[in-house]
């Protein structure tokens, strides 16, 4: 008799091969670093400060997905919205270990952003929900040609999963220090609902090559927080729900810092930098630890998930595996602490004319020892101060290129935006290892730029103190040559007139 698995394993392994087959994804978003006219930009960079006086961002939503190894194509033909499965590209393609997906779905209540003079305070809330997965070759192997080609073979079929799902409450503030260099931060208190962390995951397949005996060796444990034993047979639900909890404000509570950086090199080029999630949730609401280390036999059993039949049931699939391993839980009294993916930003912008730039950047992305970095440039057009266009390429650890996309349009104050890093999967999603995709709606108030603010200051300073002739003048030239914005200088000039006609010029 084959062994049946639980509920509550269905459910995970489920999920799993579900968001592996669908190519989850990777937090990369890279465009918008170079959004000028986009308040969102301060998500990748805290030192940017707004053109507008005054930001209304309304609710949001970012997702993205990436498969380290194949794209869906490779899983077989598609023909009338059907999949049919036929894997062995995609199988071909598998690393022997550390075939990595990660996912991140972004959902903003909203933000507010307020520009002093020289300075930016913005008010942000978001609800993310983050994957990390690495798989080994055999364990997808496994699935879809059984047991029988690994005989006499002992063989890792453990995955390592981890998943996020929090709020953060940011306070995000910067300051333009000089006409040279702009400073950020974002402090986020974080609020976790539910967290599933690998500790050590570990098992081992082997088939006896005279009767088919099956053997396994595993060492795993994995802690989680707002979810039910979900690796044992059990009727409780998945996830938590505690009439007691509120899920905005749990007790599961974090902090977390991003840090950015502006720098005018010359008239025309910028350089930034910025760190990103410097932090840490401690999880304490259900917090529940599951264990599964031993050997288990069985005798006589060939592991066949999918016979060679067109037809198969989900759940068939998994069944044939069989349970091969126990898991007992416990609870987590003091709780546990994890960190989250640090990621970092650093570019150069040139901007060739006040409506036209060319850009830069070198993206990473470090977790649990794993680095993923990417690279991009761009090349963003604004007109009139209504549109701004932009595209990227870049290649990502895959080190396979895409082309980015961005439009920003500006309609008597309100902004709709679109952003994507790979154009590709929106005409064939067939094709695509990769995808992300931003969108939404912000109210915005304009007011004076920041630098023109500083020229005005320095222009009623000079007056106020009675300073000579040449020294305005300088003043004046100063403005004019750090100035690219045409209106800006119209009004410059208007004041040069005014100050000329009073005769304090």
């Amino acid at each position: 008799m084959i062994p049946q698995f639980s509920s509550r394993i269905k459910i995970f392994i489920s999920i799993c091969i579900l968001i592996i087959n669908l190519e989850a994804t990777a937090q990369q978003e890279l465009s918008i670093h170079f959004i000028k006219g986009l308040i969102q930009n301060t998500e990748a960079n805290p030192a940017n400060i707004s053109s507008d006086k005054f930001v209304l961002s309304l609710p949001s939503v970012y997702g993205n997905y990436n498969n380290s190894a194949f794209a869906l194509k490779d899983l077989g033909k598609i023909e009338n919205s059907t999949l049919f499965l036929a894997p062995q590209k995609a199988l071909e393609k598998l690393k022997s270990n550390n075939n990595l997906i990660q996912s991140n779905v972004n959902l903003s209540l909203g933000s507010l952003a307020f520009r002093f003079k020289n300075s930016q305070l913005r008010l942000f809330h978001n609800s993310n929900l983050d994957f990390y997965g690495y798989y080994p070759e055999k364990m997808m192997e496994l699935l879809w040609y059984g047991n029988e080609p690994f005989i006499g073979e002992n063989i890792e079929i453990a995955p390592k999963i981890d998943i996020f799902a929090y709020h953060e409450y940011g306070l995000g503030f910067a300051i333009q220090v000089n006409e040279k260099i702009s400073v950020g931060t974002n402090i986020k208190y974080l609020s976790g609902m539910v967290n599933v962390n690998s500790q050590r995951m570990q098992a081992s397949l082997f088939t006896n090559n005279g009767n088919y005996q099956l053997s396994a060796q595993t060492d795993m444990n994995i802690y989680s927080s707002g979810l039910s034993a979900f690796l044992e047979d059990s009727s409780d639900d998945l996830i938590i729900n505690d009439d007691n909890s509120d899920w905005f404000l749990t007790q599961n509570s974090g902090l977390a810092l991003d840090f950015g950086l502006n720098f005018q090199l010359t008239d025309q080029v910028k350089l930034t930098g910025s760190v990103l999630d410097l932090g840490f949730i401690n999880w304490r609401e259900n917090t529940i630890e599951q264990v599964s280390k031993g050997d288990f036999v069985f005798d006589g059993i060939e592991v066949k998930p999918f016979d060679d039949s067109d037809d198969f049931e989900f759940y068939t699939v998994i069944d044939s595996i069989g349970s091969l391993v126990d898991f007992e839980s416990k609870t987590l009294n003091n709780g546990y602490k994890t960190q989250l993916p640090f990621r970092y930003y650093v570019s150069g912008i040139w901007d060739i004319d006040s409506t036209f730039s060319l850009g830069a950047l070198t993206y990473g992305e470090y977790y649990r020892n794993k680095f993923s970095p990417a690279f991009a440039v761009n090349a963003q057009k604004s007109f009139r101060h209504f549109l701004e266009v932009g595209s990227t390429i870049a290649i990502n650890h895959n080190r396979s290129p895409n082309i980015g996309f961005n439009l920003t349009l500006r309609l008597a104050g309100i902004q709709i935006y679109g952003i994507t890093d790979n154009v590709i999967p929106l005409i064939n999603i067939s094709n695509g290892r990769n995808f992300n995709v931003r969108f939404g709606l912000n109210v915005a108030i304009k007011g004076k730029q920041v630098d023109e603010e500083i020229n005005d200051d320095l222009i009623a300073e000079s007056l106020d103190n009675s300073v000579e002739e040449e020294a305005i003048t300088e003043t004046y030239k100063k403005s004019k040559k750090k100035k690219k914005d045409t209106n800006a200088l119209v009004k410059i000039s208007k004041k040069k007139e005014y100050f000329r006609r009073t005769d304090k010029y």
